[in-house]
């Protein structure tokens, strides 16, 4: 049997929505960039899970995020087998 998972979501930030990164070697400055991004982010995702036998399944899905500032994208596979 396959099922077909999907998901839609907004996020919304309600106050400061920045992303902080340090970085530091040894010896070295220390280096701090800060990046303020949009408040609103867009979320979807969509898989498909199908049973190969009683015990061992497959899922293949993506996710995308999409903000003004950014697009993000990636995916999974995942091959489940249960012992019982």
């Amino acid at each position: 049997m396959s099922v077909l998972l999907g998901m839609f979501r907004v996020e919304q930030a309600f106050g400061d929505n920045d992303i902080t990164t340090v970085g530091y070697v040894v010896g070295q400055t220390k280096y701090k960039v800060v990046k303020e991004i949009a408040d609103t982010t867009y979320i979807g995702q969509l898989a498909v899970s199908h049973n190969i036998t009683k015990n061992v399944s497959i899922e293949i899905g993506s996710r995308v995020d999409i903000n003004r500032d950014y697009k993000a994208y990636s995916g999974k596979g995942v091959l489940k087998v249960q012992f019982f």
